[in-house]
């Protein structure tokens, strides 16, 4: 897509009539960004002023996500699945996906008549597929329901979110919020942040970004910036994953660390992104402000707590898991790369996303089952 960083593009909705007469023809099988969700996604993760990753370039995948109540609503999971099947199939090139999008309401349909109301088998086992063949980011949703504020939702009990998926919770610039869903692998701003508008090519904003739908993206774009750094250090030129490896080199290019072997796994790499994590994170510019306390964000507000006055015995891995991927973790990441810092230790969070696994293995046993 000239003068963007979408480098391809593909749809999964089903083609329309075009009408010609409409200035703005809203036809099927087009990938137009008619809410602006997509857009800002992907600036989220990429723009070259405030994006979590300015090195990195996009590929769109489009399915539609309207629900039809009633007749049709059925079909609305595989275009869904398809979508990110197709991804993770020409993972060969495509480091990673980032969903800012789930089943309207966290529960399970084994029948799969209810579509992408819910969560059904096929689409629990699409995901758990998908992210084991690459890095696949997912929202953790917002508040109970993922729709409605105030207090999070256990993503234990979100079907689709099973024992490979990386998911994303927020913080609001550096405040404490309590709306995101719980537990969450990683976090980052969530509330009032820097994203484009869909409608104008020149402008951006600081609260045009929201929700864990603009965190996901985020840390997406900050584990790329990861592996770009881990290529460039191994002199490695290709993308994507092969053979569970995202990048390679000669040994010895770096004496100590993850790629002292030369290699960099897509574990080795998720590690990182994990263990590097700020437990305690401040604001960002990337972040914008606080969430306002108005008529529509008010359910979103903060607590009057910041992370950093949180004291360090408190188990942050109860809310942002092992913390931020903010410019902070950047930084000790860079250092572990090069071999000069040691990856921190983060035993307590690593014993209880363990268990954590072991709890997620065990409901997708149930929620892939017919």
């Amino acid at each position: 897509f000239p003068g963007t960083k979408i480098v391809g593009g593909i749809t999964f909705e089903e083609p329309g009539e075009i009408p010609c007469e409409n200035p703005e023809p809203r036809a099927g099988g087009r990938i137009l960004d008619a809410s602006g969700h997509g857009t800002m996604t992907a600036s989220r993760a990429t723009a070259t002023e405030y994006g979590a990753c300015k090195e990195c370039l996009v590929v769109a995948v489009q399915f539609p996500t309207s629900l039809p109540i009633g007749p049709g609503m059925s079909d609305t999971t595989q275009p869904a699945i398809d979508a990110i099947r197709w991804a993770a199939a020409n993972s060969d090139w495509i480091d990673a996906q980032s969903n800012s999008w789930g089943p309207f309401v966290p529960a399970w349909d084994p029948t799969g008549q209810a579509g992408l109301f819910t969560a059904n088998p096929e689409l629990v086992k699409a995901v758990e597929e998908v992210s084991q063949k690459h890095l696949a980011l997912w929202a953790s949703g917002n508040g109970a329901l993922f729709r409605f504020g105030v207090v999070g939702h256990p993503t234990l009990l979100s079907p689709h979110l099973g024992p490979s998926a990386v998911i994303v919770g927020g913080h609001d610039s550096g405040y404490v919020t309590t709306w995101p869903g719980f537990p969450p692998h990683v976090v980052s701003d969530a509330c009032a942040s820097w994203a484009a508008y869909h409608t104008k090519n020149k402008k951006s904003a600081e609260n045009v970004g929201g929700g864990t739908s603009a965190a996901t993206p985020f840390v997406a774009g900050g584990a790329a910036r990861i592996l770009l750094e881990a290529r460039r250090l191994l002199g490695e030129t290709d993308t994507g994953v092969t053979g569970g490896v995202v990048a390679a080199g000669p040994k010895g290019l770096v004496d100590d660390g993850p790629l002292s072997d030369g290699t960099f796994t897509v574990e080795e790499w998720k590690e990182t992104v994990f263990k590097t994590a700020s437990p305690r994170p401040e604001a960002t510019h990337e972040d914008g402000p606080t969430c306002p306390i108005d008529a529509d964000t008010a359910r979103y507000a903060p607590t009057p707590i910041r992370w950093s006055d949180v004291p360090s015995q408190y188990p942050e891995y109860l809310h942002i898991g092992y913390g931020a991927v903010d410019g902070d973790a950047m930084k000790l990441a860079f250092g572990v790369l090069l071999g000069k810092v040691a990856m921190p230790d983060r035993a307590a969070t690593d014993q209880y996303f363990a268990l954590d696994k072991q709890a997620r293995q065990t409901t997708y046993a149930v929620f892939s089952a017919p």
